[in-house]
């Protein structure tokens, strides 16, 4: 995630932990005047998040706390960063840049103001959301289109597969490598033991 934030941002970012290891090493990647932007802020536990307000203040730099309250939960104990958003305010982005269709961006307010049913109804009314009565049918058909998804434009990398439970993720991902490769070149896969057991991996595989 630092590294992606990177990447987009053009700031120079690492984890939490790193910068809380620099200082316990005696280094000073954060200097006086430096302003420290802290992503995804609503996973921090209340200690840390004083460990770190401390060591700012004391440096002499700026501290901007950027996140949702709402989308992620702290690793550790409290929510210091829903308690100073309640407590002081917050400057608020609401403007919608990622969905670029008009009903997209209603749906994803309606998603963010707590209106699931009414989001996935304006989902649905587009041919955006599909119902199955079973499973296997769920999986079959998402692999399907997976497959031609991926076959008719294979230079785009943003699909993704997800399911709640593990033994779904690989039944999907079993699903979808057969639908790929039936359209394609068999290759050669290499069998490799994971933390959820043994898995095939073959050229152009994806791991997220």
């Amino acid at each position: 995630a630092a590294d992606g934030l990177q990447e987009s941002a053009n700031i120079p970012s690492r984890t939490i932990a790193a910068l809380e290891l620099s200082w316990k090493n005696g280094k000073a990647p954060i200097k006086q005047g430096d302003v420290l932007v802290i992503d995804e802020a609503g996973m921090i536990g209340t200690r840390q998040m004083a460990r770190v307000t401390a060591s700012i203040q004391e440096i002499g730099a700026k501290l901007v706390l950027v996140g949702d309250p709402e989308q992620l939960q702290p690793i550790e104990a409290g929510t210091p960063f829903r308690d100073i958003v309640d407590r002081n305010g917050a400057t608020r982005l609401t403007e919608i840049h990622r969905q670029t269709q008009g009903w997209q961006r209603d749906a994803s307010r309606q998603f963010a103001e707590g209106k699931t049913a009414r989001a996935l109804e304006t989902y649905r009314q587009r041919d955006a959301v599909h119902e199955h009565a079973k499973q296997d049918d769920a999986i079959e058909a998402l692999s399907e289109r997976y497959a031609i998804d991926a076959l008719a434009d294979p230079s785009k990398t943003s699909r993704i597969a997800l399911a709640h439970k593990r033994q779904d993720v690989h039944a999907l991902n079993q699903a979808i490598r057969t639908a790929l490769r039936h359209e394609t070149v068999p290759q050669d896969d290499v069998l490799l033991q994971t933390a959820t057991g043994k898995r095939a991996f073959g050229p152009e595989d994806r791991i997220v």
